[in-house]
């Protein structure tokens, strides 16, 4: 399995970002919202999800081979 880089919280530093209902991304030590459409960079060379818990994270992008 490839290890999962989490999202975590920049104003706080202490907590991972989780999904909620509104479509944003809610701190969990701090509260602090981001909207990951405008808020946050994702690494186009990695593969970004949502666990079964709702915390945001990715993994290096599968290589394909021709």
């Amino acid at each position: 399995m490839t290890a999962r880089d989490y999202v975590w919280c920049g104003p706080c530093g202490r907590g991972r970002h989780y999904a909620v209902p509104s479509g944003e991304f809610t701190c969990s030590h701090c509260g602090a919202l981001i909207n990951a459409d405008l808020d946050v960079w994702l690494d186009p060379g990695q593969t970004w999800a949502v666990d079964s818990d709702g915390r945001l994270y990715g993994r290096p992008a599968l290589q394909h081979r021709p």
